[in-house]
């Protein structure tokens, strides 16, 4: 039988990773996203095979990778805040910057990080 189990691909400075959210430990890297992808199927199907070896249980596939288009508005509100008004709202939020903003869906942490 076969299952289509999600993967993230992440780029770093010099190669690629890829991980399995539904088969924690199941990782790889490689010097492409080509290679990565190659040596990420041979990893889910060694993670099986050896969970199966083990009398483990392989889990379903349960989890979804989804792209997501952010607007530009994010970073046009980075752009506009100084670096005094920055310090103005890190001072007022104290140490929850996400307090101003929770249950809105936006993120200013990063942005007063700078």
């Amino acid at each position: 039988m076969n299952r289509k189990y999600a993967v993230i691909f992440e780029q770093a400075e010099t190669n690629w990773a890829a991980y399995v959210p539904d088969l924690p430990g199941c990782v790889t890297t490689g010097k492409t996203l080509d290679e990565t992808e190659r040596n990420i199927r041979e990893a889910i199907s060694g993670h099986i095979e050896r969970l199966r070896a083990f009398g483990e249980t392989v889990p379903e596939p349960t989890s979804v990778a989804r792209e997501i288009e952010v607007t530009p508005a994010a970073w046009i509100v980075d752009r506009a805040i100084s670096g005094s008004t920055r310090r103005r709202l890190r001072s007022y939020l104290g140490c929850r910057p996400g307090a101003a903003t929770e249950g809105t869906g936006i993120a200013i942490g990063p942005i007063l990080a700078r």
